[in-house]
């Protein structure tokens, strides 16, 4: 016997949060997501330099990595829209708003948040994590295919 969950969704479908539908239930979705955007903010406020003159720099492919290795480890499945969620939001989140204090120690003349500037690293780290994780899928999904006899 599992945990009962009164919401909605479990009550409609018809498991009340056994092991067969705990990893569907949408709560164990959102605390992934937010594991791995607090991961990935973690690893960019920890990479991330303050250059006076210039702004917040992190290194290129530092917030990708991270949110490819979180989005893979907390989602086996689909991991692309976790990696894109979470190397959006951590790299906006742990480069620019947690810095935010120290940017009148920059002497910049404008200071652009989230890299809208001439370089758009937030969302560039999104599309690569996103690319480079849809990589195992497709190669599972193409494997399990011509296994089992469909066309490839």
């Amino acid at each position: 016997m599992g945990w009962y969950c009164p919401c909605d969704q479990c009550r409609r479908s018809g498991h009340s949060g056994d092991l067969v539908g705990v990893s569907s239930h949408p709560w164990q979705l959102w605390l992934k997501g937010l594991l791995a955007t607090v991961a990935v903010a973690a690893i960019c406020y920890w990479f991330s330099s303050l250059i006076p003159g210039v702004g917040i720099a992190v290194p290129a492919f530092v917030p990708a990595t991270a949110a490819i290795f979180a989005a893979l480890i907390l989602l086996r499945q689909r991991p692309a829209p976790l990696a894109y969620i979470a190397g959006s939001l951590g790299t906006l989140i742990g480069a620019d708003l947690l810095n935010f204090d120290k940017l009148a120690h920059l002497q910049a003349p404008i200071v652009s948040i989230g890299g809208a500037g001439t370089f758009d690293g937030i969302f560039v780290t999104g599309i690569v994590a996103v690319l480079i994780t849809s990589i195992p899928s497709r190669w599972h999904e193409v494997g399990s295919r011509s296994r089992f006899g469909g066309s490839t």
